[in-house]
């Protein structure tokens, strides 16, 4: 979608090997609001942070703390009382998701 293309600066022609991606920071900004009360925007962040996901590359570079706490927020997420955010979340733990692992926690809960 729009939205994650420009956050991952898609399209850019010019874009500088050295220039900081944009989207981590976005990945944690948008955590931070996956436990808002409203299920709108539990579902947004849920529906955004799997649309980023996916849309990065496989040598996009999040730190590890990061990638472990959208793993967390999109586990807790998976068990929502609202099943179009569950599904988002499981959405989203797909991009996390480990298969090498034998005990890894996103394979578990898809």
């Amino acid at each position: 979608s729009f939205s994650t293309n420009v956050a991952l600066g898609a399209g850019d022609a010019e874009e500088d090997a050295g220039d900081t991606n944009f989207a981590p920071y976005l990945l944690a900004y948008l955590i931070r609001y996956a436990n808002a009360k409203e299920k709108s925007v539990r579902f947004r962040v849920c529906q955004f942070v799997g649309g980023l996901l996916a849309q990065m590359s496989e040598e996009a570079e999040i730190s590890d703390e990061l990638w472990e706490t959208v793993q967390n927020e999109m586990l807790l997420r998976a068990t929502d009382k609202v099943p179009a955010v569950r599904a988002q979340a499981i959405k989203a733990l797909t991009r996390l998701q480990d298969p090498s692992e034998v005990n890894d926690p996103a394979m578990t809960t898809i």
